[in-house]
């Protein structure tokens, strides 16, 4: 996990930082349940990822575009001229409270009416030769 994350080092200057975003990155990948920022945390296996380091983390301001090309830009770069496909999928979760960071009014295709949640948007780069994601 942290070899694919290695070329973040060089963005992402300050130690701490990185090192947060290494454990929400390994926790969200064994993340089962609702998700909230308490969940994230346990999943975390007690190795630095408490709830007020994850709150630090997401308080702070992330130019995830570039993260996202600085992570894709090896796999890119070898499969150069392969047929790759890029599908997204976005869900909308149900979330109550008032200070829910990021919650805004959505609309749910299940229940065909806009409800107040988050919206969360998944992409994955295939390479359909080899059916690897």
């Amino acid at each position: 996990m942290n070899d694919l994350l290695n070329p973040l080092k060089e963005i992402i200057t300050h130690k701490s930082l990185y090192g947060r975003l290494i454990h929400v990155v390994q926790s969200s990948y064994g993340f089962v349940g609702r998700f909230s920022l308490t969940n994230l945390s346990r999943w975390t296996f007690g190795h630095g990822g408490s709830l007020s380091t994850l709150e630090r983390f997401f308080a702070d301001d992330h130019d995830w575009n570039v993260y996202l090309m600085v992570i894709l830009s090896p796999f890119l770069k070898l499969m150069l001229g392969e047929d790759l496909i890029l599908p997204v999928d976005q869900t909308t979760g149900k979330k109550s409270g008032k200070h829910t960071f990021g919650k805004s009014k959505n609309y749910d295709s299940k229940i065909q009416c806009v409800i107040p949640s988050i919206s969360v948007l998944a992409i994955s780069l295939i390479h359909i030769q080899s059916k690897i994601s």
